[in-house]
């Protein structure tokens, strides 16, 4: 009998990580996905939710590392105890830099995110990236110097930035979205 539960709670067990989800996830992606659900005072399904949305894609890697700052974070915050709850992530991974803010409120159920993402380059992969946007019609140049530039995209917040100088260049990718919390 005892075999028969065990084998029943290992099936449920593959089941869950099969179907994915928050209990699906483990060592640092799991702390990170708690690191959401704590900061924002949110579900295990929103948590899992916003990293399943907004995470997964950038953690491709097996090497990154992460830090985190809360509503908390400082000791001179008056906004410690605020319904609004703000999380910023900063990630460091083998070949880029990103930095997420997630402020929730409330009242209105949604979390407002923003991405940004900066891929430190060649100068020639920035050339290459710039003349690829001047070219896409989806595009349009809001700022062009001669160091920099800046893409936005049509009817979308997404914005590229390109940076050139002195033979280093860099891609950094800037995007705003929202998410209804669900639960």
């Amino acid at each position: 009998m005892r075999m028969f539960v065990f084998l029943i709670c290992l099936a449920l067990s593959f089941n869950a990580l099969a179907l994915g989800g928050y209990d699906s996830l483990s060592g640092d992606d799991k702390k990170v996905t708690d690191n959401i659900k704590n900061n924002l005072s949110i579900s295990e399904s929103d948590a899992y939710r916003i990293y399943n949305k907004f995470l997964k894609g950038f953690l491709n890697s097996k090497d990154w590392e992460f830090n985190s700052y809360d509503n908390e974070s400082l000791d001179s915050s008056k906004v410690g105890k605020s319904a609004n709850k703000t999380a910023f992530f900063n990630f460091v991974t083998d070949n880029r830099y990103i930095n997420l803010t997630f402020i929730k409120f409330p009242d209105e159920k949604q979390v407002l995110i923003q991405s940004i993402e900066t891929l430190p380059r060649s100068s020639e992969d920035a050339i290459e990236k710039y003349n690829s946007l001047k070219a896409d019609s989806a595009w349009i140049v809001g700022a062009d110097k001669p160091n920099f530039s800046i893409f936005s995209q049509k009817n979308t917040s997404s914005k590229v930035k390109i940076l050139i100088n002195s033979g280093v260049g860099a891609i950094q990718y800037v995007d705003f979205f929202t998410l209804d919390l669900k639960n």
